[in-house]
């Protein structure tokens, strides 16, 4: 990946920073407890929140849109782009689980109740956020949407993992991809498959629409990057029949 994009990490989630036109293109922000982690990270590379231009919603849940309300308090002029679908969950403040699915398996599903044990903060919840007009709200795929900003890329529909996911794919072939795939947790069972997943179909049909655009690498939310043959490698290898239910 060139200079161009830089990969922040917060604990076990991934946000990518990208030049833009007029400052830079924030791609998730993490949970709303990461907000001192996400300032020493940003001083590290020496940019100010007031140099973020806009912030990207790859979905609605709590690890990605936790810091929403804090970045604008240090900068209300950042424009938040997102889904259309995410503009309607980011109002309740909780991650959305109603539309079926479930953990990726009985393992993930075990390491996930031990983790809240530990961190009951952990609780899938998140500060709300009401869209607001000079957000940039996404209907249609492949817009000029990023390029209108100076990033040169296009926004991809990837659900899957929820009904609002989006990746980004750069005109370098490097796919920013959220949850719409994920390098973690593989010795569970994972195989790049995110934790959790509302339709492991359209799952999987998102894993084929990034491929057929032949990117050069996949940057996920969790995990370091990967090649594209990973995901040609191991699709289909989750069955719907693995899924462990939320309730």
């Amino acid at each position: 990946m060139k200079d161009s994009a830089t990969c922040i990490r917060l604990g076990s989630n991934n946000c990518y920073l990208l030049k833009a036109r007029e400052g830079y293109l924030l791609i998730d922000c993490g949970y709303q407890w990461d907000r001192n982690l996400l300032m020493r990270r940003l001083e590290r590379l020496n940019v100010r929140p007031g140099q973020i231009s806009h912030l990207l919603l790859t979905n609605h849940h709590d690890n990605h849109s936790g810091l929403i309300n804090f970045l604008l308090e240090k900068n209300p002029g950042i424009r938040l782009i997102m889904h259309r679908e995410c503009a309607a969950q980011i109002r309740k403040g909780e991650n959305d689980r109603t539309g079926g699915g479930g953990y990726t398996n009985w393992v993930i599903r075990f390491i996930s109740l031990v983790y809240q044990m530990l961190h009951p903060e952990w609780n899938l919840r998140f500060p709300t956020y009401s869209p607001r007009p000079s957000d940039i709200i996404v209907t249609e795929e492949g817009d000029d949407t990023l390029r209108n900003i100076g990033v040169p890329g296009i926004i991809l529909f990837t659900p899957g993992h929820s009904t609002d996911s989006i990746s980004v794919l750069t005109d370098e072939g490097d796919v920013f991809a959220g949850d719409a795939a994920m390098n973690w947790l593989k010795w569970a069972g994972s195989y790049y498959v995110s934790v959790s997943v509302n339709d492991l179909d359209d799952y999987y049909r998102s894993w084929e629409k990034i491929l057929s655009h032949r990117p050069r690498m996949i940057h996920p939310s969790h995990g370091s990057p990967f090649p594209p043959d990973r995901l040609m490698k191991y699709i289909g290898r989750v069955k719907s029949g693995d899924l462990i239910q939320y309730y």
